[in-house]
């Protein structure tokens, strides 16, 4: 599995090696939560039976992404652009490590098939259709990093 976006988040804020894909400019699709949530409620209340709708965020690249995370944080991080075989390499290692630790992988090879390539979606049937809303990349990002604060503070 690839990593979780709030686990990437997480080791860019503590300063840890974060790493990106490269090239920068692959598309990823960025969802807030709590527009997940409400999606999926609008497509029970209003949606069409037998109807598929999208639930998604704004698709931004990875560039674009680390390039928010700096500018709403302030933060530096530590990036290291990896290519796709390096990125599987280093999930077969951590894979390995991981069993060896009996711990659940961070990053598993198979996950980087699901990084290193675009993932652009549009959501308009469900904006359309649902009244659906996104939330932009950089105000989730605000809040998911209040959440984090709360959480180191509870």
């Amino acid at each position: 599995h690839p990593p979780r976006v709030n686990d990437v988040i997480r080791r860019f804020m503590e300063g840890k090696i974060t790493f990106c894909p490269s090239p920068e400019n692959l598309i990823a699709n960025f969802v807030f939560i709590d527009d997940l949530v409400q999606g999926h409620i609008l497509a029970i209340e209003k949606g069409t039976g037998g109807e598929k709708y999208i639930i998604g965020g704004e698709n931004l690249s990875y560039a674009e992404f680390f390039q928010t995370i700096r500018k709403v944080s302030g933060r530096k991080g530590r990036l290291i652009r990896v290519t796709k075989n390096i990125g599987r390499l280093y999930g077969y290692w951590h894979f390995l490590q991981s069993k060896l630790q009996n711990k659940e992988p961070f990053f598993a090879a198979n996950g980087a098939n699901n990084i290193f390539c675009n993932k652009s979606f549009t959501c308009s049937k469900a904006i359309q259709e649902l009244d659906y809303t996104i939330t932009p990349f950089a105000l989730g990002l605000e809040q998911t990093l209040n959440f984090f604060k709360q959480e180191t503070h509870a």
